[in-house]
């Protein structure tokens, strides 16, 4: 019977340890970068973020973060369009120091053309 309760908690104890080495190897995610892109009237931006994620058991996963925001009158931004695209959903690789190939801005800044997911993703700025 002591035998039983001793490899009882060994494995238990084993168990345990492997949870806790899963966990460890979790906790910096998720983890990622972010650039941005001006507009042409110099207030709003275009955002890139490429984030990466892990899940307990699943493996790892890469998220692409697409934001635009206004840029309003008294120096503060405001969110007008948040999309997340999964790396598999993906054109390519993004390289978050030449954003100018996957952000398009129009001349008069009146939208801005992301060129990340499979269909490019079209954002009208309201003024």
């Amino acid at each position: 019977m002591r035998k039983k309760i001793i490899s009882i908690a060994v494995v238990v104890l084993v168990v345990a340890l492997l949870i806790a080495i899963r966990f460890l190897q979790l906790m910096p995610y998720p983890k990622g970068e972010f650039n941005w892109i001006e507009a042409p009237n110099q207030r709003h931006r275009a955002y890139i973020g490429i984030f990466t994620d892990m899940k307990f058991f699943s493996g790892e996963r890469r998220i692409y973060q697409l934001k635009v925001e206004l840029g309003l009158a008294d120096g503060k931004r405001m969110s007008i369009f948040e999309q997340d695209v999964l790396h598999t959903d993906a054109r390519e690789k993004v390289d978050l120091n030449h954003l100018e190939n996957n952000v398009l801005w129009a001349p008069d800044s009146g939208y801005v053309i992301f060129h990340v997911a499979r269909d490019d993703i079209r954002v009208d700025v309201p003024f």
